[in-house]
């Protein structure tokens, strides 16, 4: 019984001597805000970058920027349950004979707000190259995002109707798959909504207990 007074006083003088100590306290601070930055700060980037965006696309391809067009469109009809909603309008631009004076004046209007960035299509896009996008915000991953699949989208189209698909095949074949996450409760319920929020409080009570 004596010993395991002795070893409650040495733990406690212990306990208490760390409580004293600067560094403890920085980082019993430091680690559930740590936690915190890296688990919600990059699903609040995603979904929270909403809003209206003007995109100016440099293409000579009219069917390749109208397909990207419905493909945006019809993503937008998907955003009822995220908390910004993306509004994207494409502004086609035609490829001028002085690539590099246009380029320049498409990133005027883009540092006076004109536009919202300007995406280059280069000309044989359906058989190589890399398109490119052009901002001042080149962190907005979320319409940056959007964009890319959409374009990716639209290419893999076009070269499905070049090779001679019925248009109503191609959008069967093109049709994107979205994959639902649904988390299995103990008493076997399957719950679809706000289940990373959930996991995240869970993460985060553990880590500071643990700690």
């Amino acid at each position: 019984m004596l010993r395991w007074r002795k070893l409650a006083t040495v733990l406690r003088r212990e306990y208490l001597t760390r409580v004293r100590t600067r560094a403890f306290w920085i980082s019993t601070l430091a680690v559930p805000l740590l936690v915190t930055a890296f688990s919600v700060l990059p699903s609040l980037m995603v979904s929270t970058t909403g809003g209206r965006y003007t995109i100016a696309v440099v293409t000579a391809d009219k069917a390749l920027i109208a397909d990207l067009q419905r493909i945006l469109t019809s993503r937008e009809r998907q955003d009822t349950g995220l908390t910004g909603k993306l509004d994207i309008t494409l502004l086609a631009v035609a490829p001028a004979g002085d690539s590099a004076a246009q380029r320049t004046e498409l990133k005027r209007r883009v540092l006076a707000k004109e536009l919202s960035a300007v995406v280059v299509l280069p000309a044989g896009i359906l058989d190589d190259g890399s398109p490119e996008y052009v901002s001042t915000n080149v962190s907005s991953f979320r319409v940056m995002s959007r964009i890319e699949r959409g374009i990716a989208e639209a290419v893999i189209h076009q070269r499905l109707t070049r090779e001679g698909f019925p248009v109503g095949k191609v959008d069967a074949i093109t049709k994107p798959v979205v994959m639902e996450a649904v988390r299995i409760a103990p008493d076997l319920s399957e719950s679809r909504k706000a289940a990373s929020e959930k996991s995240f409080i869970l993460s985060y009570v553990l880590c500071f207990l643990l700690y």
